[in-house]
């Protein structure tokens, strides 16, 4: 079963889509780039989805830069209701493989996976 890393600060976001993606997903979750970091250190993962906004923690950016150095055949899916779409991914070329943009239904994430 292919290993799945979702990063939220929003908890009950992070419960709903580790919910949804659980069948045909082995989930793992955190709440913030630093913990998602550590299990990024301890474990392999074949995909990462991450919001780009945390709060107090550093963004989604900053973590995919981090993984990438980690696991670069890692697929990497960034997802905001802030940042532009057009800006963020050439402010960052070959880091982000899908952006999506919030508001988004667990359909979208699940298309962006298939």
């Amino acid at each position: 079963m292919k290993k799945l890393l979702i990063v939220d600060d929003d908890a009950s976001l992070l419960n709903v889509l580790a919910k949804g993606l659980s069948t045909g997903w082995d989930v793992t979750t955190a709440g913030n780039a630093n913990d998602a970091l550590r299990i990024l250190n301890k474990q392999q993962f074949d995909v990462i989805i991450t919001d780009y906004e945390m709060g107090a923690s550093h963004d989604g950016v900053w973590l995919l830069k981090k993984a990438i150095q980690i696991n670069s055949k890692m697929r990497r899916i960034l997802y905001s209701g802030s940042a532009p779409e057009e800006q963020t991914m050439s402010e960052n070329p070959g880091l982000i493989d899908i952006f999506i943009e919030k508001p988004a239904g667990l359909q979208d994430i699940m298309a962006a996976l298939s």
